[in-house]
């Protein structure tokens, strides 16, 4: 069957912050790409609602989170929102060894006693759940975790082969999730290495905030794909993308596109992308290399001022209010007490 579109692609928007990379994209079909382009031996895909047509307006959201330390967490958030009003899928493929629910690989030895090794498998349901682990090749895992949609039907496969000049065989489990109308899926995907514990993920603010904790600390991340305001554990969002991440040493507030994103007394707000970096003797603000520049205003404590005289940049304080007009192409300010 078709499984692709030609489409219309409008680009939204991208910044590359210290810890946190966005991009924003929206795709409306066009028409059914019908080309007989799939490979050999396919297994057979769960079932779903035929769509009465090609109109479908698709949003994507990508936010990928990091640690400022390299061997720290990193992992993918996706905000993937549908319009039309037609059924859809969403998949993911891990080169691994097995798939499933977080509660059946947790005893890792014994759910891969039967691993399927290089086998071609066809859909299986999945146990209903919000969380999914790939048990991965040379330790490294990933877990999934479905924030929306609830409720609605899981399933894996496992499809590979040799092809491309492949000296080795490589096969893919694939978690394939499905809609039968509008609406969104927000899905969390974190590799980790299998000595480490997997994070604690949990829904708040009505599913808006996504809160991931372990023993790095806990990161706050929201997508949303229209300006919205949410608040939840002392961390509001106003806007469509941002993450809080709070460590021991520090904690970053990304604004990944226009609005602002506060955390406890701290509060960062722009018209484009920025970052604030809080510790106890200095404010780092960061601004991607392509910044506009303009006015950003900070939330802090008093007694802040400017570190040096930079170049291009010139701050207002009011109190607890920080106004900064910042050149374009500055891309760090730093203020200190």
């Amino acid at each position: 069957m078709p499984f692709g579109h030609y489409t219309r692609t409008k680009f939204g928007a991208f910044a590359a912050l210290p810890q946190a990379d966005y991009v924003r994209s929206t795709f409306t079909n066009i028409r059914v790409d019908d080309r007989n382009w799939f490979p050999d031996k396919v297994p057979a895909y769960p079932r779903v609602t035929p769509a009465r047509g090609a109109a479908l307006v698709w949003t994507r959201q990508l936010l990928f989170v990091k640690d400022a330390a390299a061997a720290g967490p990193a992992y993918l958030v996706l905000r993937d929102t549908t319009t039309g009003g037609q059924p859809t899928a969403w998949q993911f493929w891990t080169l691994s060894e097995k798939l499933g629910a977080a509660s059946q690989a947790r005893n890792t030895k014994a759910f891969l006693a039967d691993k399927p090794g290089q086998a071609i498998l066809p859909a299986r349901k999945l146990p209903g759940s919000d969380r999914y682990t790939a048990l991965g090749q040379f330790g490294m895992d990933v877990e999934y975790f479905v924030a929306s949609p609830a409720a609605t039907p899981r399933h894996t496969l496992r499809y590979g082969g040799m092809w491309a000049g492949n000296r080795i065989p490589e096969y893919q489990d694939l978690l394939h999730l499905q809609q039968p109308g509008d609406g969104a899926y927000y899905v969390v995907v974190y590799p980790r290495p299998r000595t480490e514990a997997a994070p604690k993920f949990t829904k708040l603010a009505r599913g808006a905030i996504l809160r991931i904790a372990g023993g790095f600390g806990a990161d706050y991340v929201f997508l949303a794909t229209s300006k919205t305001v949410v608040a939840a554990d002392g961390v509001r969002f106003k806007g469509t993308a941002g993450a809080v991440q709070q460590r021991r040493a520090a904690t970053m507030l990304s604004l990944a596109a226009a609005g602002e994103v506060r955390c406890k007394q701290f509060r960062l707000a722009g018209p484009s992308a920025a970052a604030l970096k809080t510790t106890a003797r200095v404010l780092e603000i960061a601004l991607p290399a392509d910044s506009a520049g303009g006015v950003f205003t900070l939330g802090a404590p008093a007694g802040w001022k400017l570190k040096g005289a930079p170049a291009g940049v010139k701050l207002v304080v009011a109190g607890k209010t920080y106004r900064l007009t910042i050149a374009k192409g500055t891309t760090q300010v730093l203020l200190s007490r």
